[in-house]
């Protein structure tokens, strides 16, 4: 096969299967994207020969546009999906942690990082015409979790003391926790 069949194969390929499958698990996907890397690292040496060769001979030098191409695909993917498994680590690790230990308005500023780099990540994949399920699905999640932001910030605020902990569970009905609570 040619360099642009194999480049057309990885780039189609990248456009299916657990690529763009929102329901994937981000790990397996990165995985996987890190195979398509070495890929590309020899599609690229590969490039780099025939040019050698184009310019041995004095012929005219291609510019491997669909190398390049290909490769800022597989970049947005790569972007995209480690963006997936970060948000899925901090928000594990928000949930698990006790929650009067949390420092609430850190979760509230790595929300807003972590929201900002998909909406930017989701856009420029709109600008190529490429429909972006799992950008649209991790924005998503992201702003179901900042809906719940502000009760979080009120619950979190370091001027709560045991007694307004006990009027809360009190009006939820439910005894105060003994041990470490979480979200």
């Amino acid at each position: 096969a040619t360099l642009d069949e194999d480049l057309m194969s990885v780039l189609a390929s990248l456009h299916s299967g657990d690529f763009v499958n929102p329901d994937a698990d981000p790990r397996l996907v990165l995985e996987q994207l890190q195979g398509v890397s070495q890929n590309l690292e020899e599609l690229s040496e590969k490039g780099e020969t025939y040019k050698q060769m184009q310019e041995i001979f004095s012929v005219p030098v291609t510019d491997f546009t669909q190398l390049r191409d290909t490769a800022a695909e597989h970049a947005a993917k790569l972007e995209m999906w480690q963006s997936f498994a970060s948000w899925n680590e901090m928000q594990q690790g928000w949930k698990s942690a006790d929650f009067k230990q949390l420092d609430v308005e850190a979760v509230v500023q790595e929300v807003a990082a972590a929201h900002k780099a998909v909406y930017q990540a989701s856009k420029r994949a709109r600008k190529s015409g490429a429909q972006d399920l799992v950008g649209s699905r991790l924005q998503g999640l992201m702003e179901g979790f900042q809906a719940a932001l502000p009760v979080l910030q009120d619950l979190g605020n370091r001027s709560m003391q045991e007694r307004h902990w006990q009027r809360i569970f009190d009006r939820l009905g439910e005894p105060l926790p003994d041990q470490v609570f979480t979200l």
